[in-house]
């Protein structure tokens, strides 16, 4: 332990030194119980070795039987007892003696030795853990204060960095500054700012001096504090009066340590919430003056109670101090002075030895030698103590013993001395190493040369920054005021045509008066209908046109109510727009400042706006106020003058109603004749275009059907009556359903001679059984009626299941839905293509009943029916007749068309569309048969194939008659 520098000497080492005296005290211990049983071992072999000898000693006794001379004994055991026994129980006694003092300074020797070494051992711990602890705090010592210089200077960049940014953000201000008296405020907030700037330059200096300036004496502080633990160990101790103010210093920083932070505890209690106001502000910042000075006199009066047991206790150390002289060399020179400290030997190196060693006193000694020899005299209470330690026979010392030599230790205490105080200077000097006056004359050189170069800063504001800024602001400002004096020019012009149409309309609705007082006194000359017409249309005109002027004026008032303000709010967002491209250097303030302006210019222009919009809907709205009145005059002037001529001349509503009637109900006559003969002929259209179809293999398709024509069809009857659809039927229905209606419209219009009328009559027309191929005709009423009640008589069977030729009673039941069906074409068919013509009169009846109806509307009239009247009726009975002839030459060129056309075409496709469907039917069902019994000829031939097999000569007999057959 005391070879190891004092510099690489640390607890772990200890620790290992100490585990391996542990594992030597415990081979020594297992060493010393051997011996220890070998000594027992010794003593019994020596006890029973001599009762043999004294036995062997009888027996040759016995044998030699010398009883003269065994001095009087009865026997040789009493002579063995009396003579023998005694001296050797005093050397065996004496050897016991000895082991038990051998085995009682074996265990004090250990035990001694123990203790000296765990003192030792605990005495270089402690060594080792103030070494490694003066390490630590040296380095500590050196990172804080270069912590403290770094975090000095990081904190001034910081506040460099932030002022440079404030000083950034004022140009910006300055550059974004949109008027003068903002931008003389900012000047002066950015001169202030930079006197702010110096005062941090020189607060910065003094800091950082502050910290270089406390290094020495926290250096040294430092040294003194480590070296009075070191001296608390080596039996050392600090001059009284120099530590007593050193630890008045300790707890005076102590105490300002405490102090910091209670006052930063009690600013963290009374934070400032995130929305608080002045009176907030003000209460809590009272608040908290109040917290901190409490804390503060809380902190001070603990500091006064833990003075005072301060005080005593150093009262207490440094009693009997003021005895101790200087700790010295062997020629007097001081040690320690290395430190800083004054260093007195407290306790010599012999006294320092004995509390290192733990060894006892001489008291102790005494009585440890007293209690020693009193377990002697309980082993033998005659024998003589021999002293302290365990000798032979001989007088030699039968033990060794084993102890540190005091010289030796004592020297090694004084060089550990020397070498803990050399290691305690060495790390002073290297504490001392920094150079504080060169660090301090560094700070004041920067301090300086940081004041020079920022002095000339307030200029360069004011030059490079100040006046370019307040001539661009002036000349935008200039800008902006004529724009404005523009807009307001455009304004006033809007104005003023807002004024002047107003004022227009007001003319044009004075001479639209004038104009209808002039139609209206020519109301009178108009003899005709037509005349009174084209002045109403005269005073439409004229209405039209003021509406139209009033709506022009309307729309102009809006157009300036809307697009004319709207362009100076685009001429204004323009303007805004050039602001912000940046080519005129406008700032975002001034953009806002002027974006601003513009929209209370906006704003503005919006009320203008609406002024004008209300004042075109309120002519909007008077427009219809200001044509109604005089048009009313008009209006009333006009309707007495149409009453006066249509009396005279039978115009108007009223008393031309009977003309109207009648000439409705003609042209609805003539034109239900004209619809009928449309649809005429889109039926044969259709016909016509069905006969032109291809006939292919296996007739004729329904998807290869022209489209069904609007009007009817008559494809779905053959669903309706469960019969299959086929071309002919389609064909043949369609044709027959044109031949009713031409005849019914034939019987309608009177254009059949008078023999041959009755022939053409629509009931004179046979029904057909158009649905089915094997029928021609519809049977009478009575068998159709005898056939529905077997169909009803059927289905009841059916359902009951009572009947019993089910497939006759189908049967019944289909032939009712076919005659069922094949009525409901001919009847729906006719409906739709004839429509109203198929219950009304004859033509000539409708024109007779329609003149009879206009003399009954003049029959209580004066005179009977009017001549305009009767003329009419006489021009229309002409115009009829022209159109019934019309219509008849049309029935004529139909009927024509048939006889020389369609029904030469009818037959060839009918037969040849049925021819082909037959063959095709008929070879469909040959195959379907063939393929019915090909099994069956299968087979046959098969037999037919053995029977030709088996057929031989000899079946010829009669015998094989059975086999043959």
């Amino acid at each position: 332990l005391f070879c190891i520098p004092q510099q690489r000497l640390t607890v772990a080492a200890v620790r290992q030194l100490e585990e391996a005296n542990t594992q030597l005290n415990d081979r020594a211990q297992e060493t010393f119980d051997t011996l220890l049983v070998e000594l027992r071992e010794l003593r019994e072999a020596l006890n029973v070795s001599a009762e043999q000898m004294l036995g062997e000693l009888g027996l040759e006794l016995e044998v030699h039987d010398a009883r003269q001379e065994w001095k009087g004994h009865d026997s040789v055991a009493n002579l063995i007892d009396a003579e023998v026994r005694p001296p050797l129980r005093e050397c065996l006694d004496q050897v016991a003696a000895m082991l038990h003092a051998l085995s009682n300074k074996l265990t004090h020797q250990e035990e001694a030795l123990h203790l000296a070494v765990t003192g030792v051992l605990s005495f270089f711990t402690n060594l080792a853990k103030r070494q490694e602890l003066l390490k630590k705090r040296v380095e500590e010592f050196e990172v804080n204060y270069n912590g403290e210089v770094e975090d000095c200077e990081k904190d001034f960049e910081d506040t460099c960095e932030r002022n440079e940014n404030r000083m950034k953000e004022l140009h910006g201000e300055i550059d974004d500054a949109a008027h003068h008296e903002t931008l003389d405020e900012l000047k002066q907030q950015t001169f202030d700012h930079l006197d702010q700037m110096a005062v941090g330059y020189r607060d910065h200096a003094d800091q950082l001096l502050c910290i270089h300036n406390r290094y020495p004496g926290e250096a040294q502080a430092l040294i003194r504090k480590e070296t009075r633990g070191y001296c608390q160990d080596l039996g050392l101790a600090l001059d009284p009066a120099e530590e007593t103010v050193a630890l008045a210093a300790e707890r005076a920083a102590a105490t300002a340590i405490l102090e910091a932070e209670a006052v930063a505890a009690a600013e963290a209690a009374h934070a400032p919430a995130a929305d608080e106001d002045e009176a907030a502000r003000a209460a809590r910042l009272e608040a908290l003056a109040a917290a901190v000075e409490a804390a503060k006199a809380k902190v001070h009066q603990d500091a006064e109670s833990r003075e005072t047991e301060a005080v005593e206790a150093e009262t207490a150390a440094f009693e009997g101090l003021e005895e101790k002289s200087l700790w010295c060399a062997t020629d007097g020179t001081a040690l320690g002075g290395g430190t800083g400290c004054k260093v007195l030997e407290k306790k010599t190196l012999e006294e320092l030895r004995g509390t290192v060693l733990q060894e006892p006193k001489p008291e102790a000694d005494a009585d440890a030698d007293a209690a020693d020899a009193a377990d002697a005299a309980d082993v033998d209470g005659e024998a003589e103590s021999h002293g302290d330690e365990p000798v032979f026979a001989d007088g030699t010392q039968a033990l060794d013993t084993l102890s540190f030599d005091h010289g030796w230790f004592e020297e090694n205490l004084a060089g550990l001395r020397d070498a803990i105080f050399q290691n305690l200077q060495s790390q002073k000097r290297y504490l001392d190493r920094v150079d504080i006056p060169a660090a301090c004359e560094e700070v004041r050189r920067d301090l300086d040369q940081r004041l020079r170069r920022h002095t000339n800063r307030k200029g360069e504001v004011q030059v490079e920054w100040y006046v370019p800024r307040y001539g661009t602001v002036s000349k935008h400002k200039d800008k902006f005021e004529r724009h404005l004096i523009s807009v307001a020019h455009k304004c006033q012009d809007q104005d003023d045509v807002v004024e002047k149409a107003l004022q227009e309309v007001e003319e044009v609705e004075e001479k639209f008066k004038q104009d209808l007082v002039s139609l209206q006194d020519r109301l009178g000359e108009a003899e005709t209908l037509p005349v009174l017409t084209s002045f109403e249309r005269q005073a439409s005109d004229l209405l039209s046109g003021f509406k139209d002027f009033c709506k022009s004026a309307v729309k102009t008032l809006l157009e300036l109510s809307s697009k004319a303000p709207q362009a100076l709010q685009k001429d204004n967002q323009a303007f805004l727009m050039m602001c912000k491209k940046g080519e005129e250097q406008y700032s975002e303030p001034e953009i806002a400042y002027y974006g601003g302006e513009i929209q209370e210019l906006n704003q503005t222009l919006d009320e203008r706006m609406q002024q004008r919009a209300q004042k075109a809907h309120e002519l909007e709205g008077q427009i219809d106020e200001k044509c109604k009145a005089p048009m009313q005059v008009f209006s009333e002037a006009y309707a007495a003058a149409v009453e006066s001529l249509c009396a005279s001349k039978g115009y108007g509503r009223k008393y031309g109603e009977p003309r109207r009637k009648a000439q409705e109900r003609v042209r609805t006559l003539i034109a239900r004749a004209k619809t009928v003969g449309a649809n005429i002929e889109i039926l044969l259209d259709y016909v016509k275009s069905m006969l032109a179809l291809p006939i292919e293999e296996g007739g004729i398709e329904v998807a290869t059907m022209p489209p069904l024509p609007r009007i009817i069809s008559i494809r779905q009857f053959f669903a309706r009556g469960g019969e299959s659809w086929t071309f002919p039927a389609e064909c043949l229905g369609m044709l027959y359903v044109a031949v009713c209606t031409m005849a019914e419209l034939g019987t309608h219009l009177g254009a059949f001679k008078e023999g041959y009328a009755s022939k053409y009559e629509l009931s004179a027309v046979p029904g057909l059984r158009i649905l089915r191929e094997d029928a021609c005709l519809m049977p009478s009423s009575d068998e159709q009626q005898e056939v529905h009640r077997k169909a009803e008589a059927a289905k009841k069977a059916l359902s009951d299941n009572s009947a019993e030729d089910r497939e006759e009673a189908e049967s019944t039941v289909q032939l009712s839905r076919s005659l069922e069906a094949s009525a409901s074409l001919r009847e729906d068919s006719l409906l739709r293509v004839l429509g109203p013509l198929m219950k009304s009169e004859k033509f000539n009846n409708e024109i007779q009943l329609v003149i009879k109806a206009s003399h009954e509307a003049y029959a209580g009239q004066a005179g009977g029916t009017p001549d305009f009247m009767q003329k009419f009726l006489s021009d229309m009975q002409v115009s009829c007749e022209h159109a019934r002839q019309e219509a008849c030459r049309s029935l004529r060129d139909w009927g024509d068309e048939l006889r020389e056309s369609t029904l030469l075409k009818l037959g060839d496709s009918l037969f040849s569309e049925l021819t082909s469907r037959a063959l095709t039917e008929l070879s469909q069902t040959a195959h379907d048969s063939h393929q019915a019994t090909v099994q069956l000829w299968i087979e046959n031939d098969k037999k037919r194939a053995a029977h030709e097999k088996g057929l031989n000569p000899r079946l010829a007999d009669a015998n094989k008659r059975a086999e043959l057959q």
